[in-house]
């Protein structure tokens, strides 16, 4: 097996990160603290669970380290997406899978 590193600029995780939170992610998830920038070290978004917002037990914390984490098991489980994030083509549908990867470590919703 070869394995090779890409480097993704920091505003395509945003537009990604907003593609998810703006559109396609809304339907499970909320953001508890607004503006916080997980790409800022020591800094995390926490999402919670839209239906149960206030159950803080459900609360994630995406930071750097699990971006980075989402887009390695994107790349290894839904190259297709993947293939979408590298050719500029984000939308919604592909923001709400990255957000989950980078989550839940595999696609639950949808």
């Amino acid at each position: 097996m070869m394995r090779t590193t890409i480097e993704f600029a920091d505003s395509t995780i945003r537009e990604l990160l907003i593609c998810a939170l703006e559109g396609g992610s809304n339907y499970w998830c909320i953001v508890q603290n607004e503006g916080q920038d997980p790409l800022i070290a020591g800094q995390s978004l926490v999402i919670g669970d839209a239906e149960d917002p206030d159950d803080h037990t459900k609360n994630k914390h995406l930071d750097r380290g699990l971006i980075e984490g989402g887009l390695q098991l994107m790349a290894e489980k839904h190259p297709k997406v993947f293939a979408e994030i590298l050719a500029d083509d984000i939308d919604a549908d592909t923001g709400d899978i990255f957000l989950q990867y980078c989550l839940f470590g595999e696609v639950i919703y949808g």
